[in-house]
């Protein structure tokens, strides 16, 4: 981390005003540390992976909730957004289906934790990628 100053000469400030006034800046995150702590403060405890793993099964492709749209080739991500929250399966179009645990469903994409069969890990994904899904 750098001070603002800390390129200046040293007669021009001293310590106690370096510690004191001026905030932590890091040069390669854009903003100060203490708006990286206030971000921090106001992140929902709802946007944080769940502290279980998911079912031990995988559900079957009938138990499928949507499918994708044939004419558009996404799913309508009004069908997605109830399942916030919640475990999802997801049959991706190409793969292997896979949980996950998601926090963000928008227009075009959706985010949040995808099971690896060992922990929980950040992702997102394209709507058009989604083949279908089912929610518990």
């Amino acid at each position: 981390m750098y001070y603002y100053n800390d390129f200046q000469d040293d007669m021009y400030y001293d310590n106690e005003f370096r510690q004191s006034e001026i905030p932590y800046y890091c040069p390669y995150c854009q903003y100060s540390i203490e708006e990286a702590q206030f971000q921090n403060m106001h992140r929902s405890p709802q946007d944080s992976p769940p502290s279980a793993a998911p079912p031990p099964y995988t559900p079957s492709l009938q138990q499928a909730q949507v499918k994708s749209v044939p004419g558009v080739g996404a799913v309508d991500p009004g069908s997605l957004r109830p399942c916030r929250y919640k475990y999802v399966y997801i049959w991706p179009k190409r793969g292997r289906g896979y949980w996950a645990w998601l926090t963000y469903v928008g227009s075009k994409s959706t985010s949040g934790y995808k099971w690896n069969g060992h922990r929980w890990v950040y992702f997102g994904v394209d709507l058009r990628s989604i083949d279908s899904f089912t929610c518990l």
